[in-house]
């Protein structure tokens, strides 16, 4: 799937107010999404919608989105589309 055709397919996802978008190859995942103008905001969560990551990858990912206090969150999807998010926990 192009990049073009996953930024499509995810804004339609997250089609609503003051939700937007950025490219996230900065930390390695497809978007970065904020939850109001990005220039004013801290974007909340990083967005992969890549098919088939392994364990190892979603380590990595949950690692990076943690120590920048952002959350990962996958797009999975066959015939609908499911929303896995993981997040780090400290006690």
């Amino acid at each position: 799937m192009s990049a073009e055709h996953k930024k499509v397919l995810c804004g339609s996802l997250f089609n609503m107010p003051n939700v937007h978008l950025t490219s996230g190859i900065k930390y390695g995942t497809d978007f970065l999404v904020y939850l109001g103008p990005p220039k004013n905001f801290h974007s909340s969560f990083i967005l992969n919608s890549t098919a088939g990551l392994d364990f190892k990858t979603i380590v990595a990912l949950t690692r990076i989105s943690s120590s920048t206090k952002k959350d990962f969150v996958t797009i999975l999807y066959d015939k609908t589309f499911v929303f896995v998010r993981f997040n780090r926990f400290f006690l």
